[in-house]
């Protein structure tokens, strides 16, 4: 009798996630004889290329401490007219190799081989190794953070457990992950700076606000339901309900509030000319607060936000409330956390 559960493996047939994909490519005739075969080549007959192959990561060599071969994918190796082998992806892999075992340059190294024609010159060579390079390493699925994330949940990696705890808190997931029945967000990083810099409440009234806005059929610039939430407007959000406790419980409190729920349905929050235009990378959530502050001073400077029985206000949220709130301006020195 197994032990294994088959019921619940979580196993999707590839032909299946293959079928989700939905569009009509060009098919072509395909057999075993399109794979290279892999064959084993000793590590001292490898060369790199110093025109095309990235510079050697040697932090990343001195971390490794040891050298994995079960986890070795086959080296792509190019052979040039001359007989020489250039390795096209694979050089660190093979660099591990010599430094953390016995056997040093004299271990062989799984290679699939693709020979260039005799005729081929020098920089015919360099240009075809160069494209393999370039779809081998920039036209291919890399792990993503979130794919990283799920990796460590299934291993029960403290930090990752928290981290989707989190993610439920928030009632949201990203591409799966989190509160399965929450809303959808993008931008993995910009919200969970949000949370660390301005608090679970405050993000969470942020999401509220982000889809009640894009519920409101009079809020046009916000109406894309179908698109996951930003991750960087979630913060610039959050960052403006964390400086309202900065504002007290008067007159400045009272206009940001209003513009808040009443105006900032009206701005365009994403794409050309719009909260988030021209900003971006560390500092976005405060330029967005900041953006939103000197609208709402705007409209109350002319009249346009009063007080409930329609006198002026009187108000004008300064540049050291600001700074107390930590959105200072990024570009002053003084104003950084």
């Amino acid at each position: 009798m197994l032990n294994y559960n088959t019921e619940k493996d979580n196993l999707v047939p590839i032909t299946q996630l293959a079928a989700s994909v939905e569009f009509k490519p060009t098919k072509k005739d395909f057999s075993r004889k399109n794979y290279l075969s892999i064959q084993y080549i000793e590590a001292s007959k490898l060369s790199s290329s110093k025109d095309f192959q990235r510079l050697i990561n040697g932090a990343f060599i001195r971390s490794a401490k040891v050298f994995k071969p079960n986890l070795v994918r086959p080296l792509y190796v190019f052979e040039r007219p001359d007989g020489k082998l250039s390795v096209a992806d694979g050089q660190h892999e093979t660099i591990l190799a010599i430094l953390y075992t016995i056997q040093g340059s004299k271990i062989e190294m799984p290679c699939q081989v693709h020979i260039h024609p005799k005729d081929f010159t020098l920089q015919e060579c360099i240009d075809a190794e160069a494209e393999v390079f370039k779809d081998l390493n920039f036209n291919r699925t890399n792990a993503t953070v979130i794919a990283r994330l799920r990796a460590n949940i299934a291993l029960n990696d403290p930090s990752a457990l928290k981290t989707e705890a989190k993610l439920n808190d928030m009632g949201v997931h990203i591409e799966g992950l989190g509160y399965s029945e929450g809303v959808e967000v993008s931008g993995y990083r910009k919200l969970m700076e949000a949370y660390k810099e301005y608090g679970l409440e405050n993000v969470c009234k942020a999401i509220d606000l982000y889809q009640t806005n894009q519920k409101d059929k009079l809020s046009t610039f916000w109406n894309d339901v179908d698109k996951p939430l930003v991750g960087g407007l979630i913060a610039g959000l959050a960052a403006l309900y964390n400086l309202l406790p900065f504002l007290g419980n008067g007159d400045k409190n009272y206009a940001l509030t209003c513009y808040i729920d009443n105006f900032l349905k009206n701005e365009k929050p994403l794409g050309k000319k719009s909260l988030l235009s021209d900003i971006g990378g560390d500092s976005q959530s405060i330029l967005f607060a900041r953006r939103v502050v000197a609208s709402c001073n705007t409209l109350v400077g002319h009249k346009i936000i009063t007080k409930k029985n329609g006198d002026p206000l009187q108000v004008n949220i300064e540049e050291d409330i600001m700074v107390k709130a930590g959105l200072g301006d990024p570009s002053n020195p003084s104003h950084k956390k």
